[in-house]
């Protein structure tokens, strides 16, 4: 996903926040990514990020959208990176579920 961003002459701080589950799958905090990186990619960091304490999935677009287009860019590559596996879901309310924030982002 980063490289395609890269090739795409996306800028940096679109490019440097690849995968957006990094924050989850490592456990850095919003204020290590800021310090590392500055406050562009840990504010992309932090909208394109799971955050369990969000009660409605469609709220993480919402953020991407007020972040501005760098977060819109990494959660689209995300979900598009990730949709070739969406009809592997367990259940088929599990596919419909990932299909519906398929649809609803795009």
């Amino acid at each position: 996903m980063g490289t395609d961003l890269y090739n795409r002459e996306y800028d940096t701080s679109v490019v440097i926040w690849v995968p957006p589950r990094s924050v989850v799958d490592t456990h850095v905090t919003s204020a290590e990514t800021r310090s590392e990186f500055g406050d562009d990619v840990a504010n992309i960091a932090d909208a394109t990020s799971f955050d369990e304490t969000i009660d409605d999935d469609l709220d993480i677009y919402e953020r991407c959208f007020e972040v501005g287009r760098g977060a819109v860019m990494v959660k689209a590559a995300d979900i598009l990176g990730n949709s070739d596996y969406y009809g592997l879901g367990g259940s088929a309310e599990l596919r419909k579920t990932l299909r519906k924030k398929l649809d609803s982002f795009i």
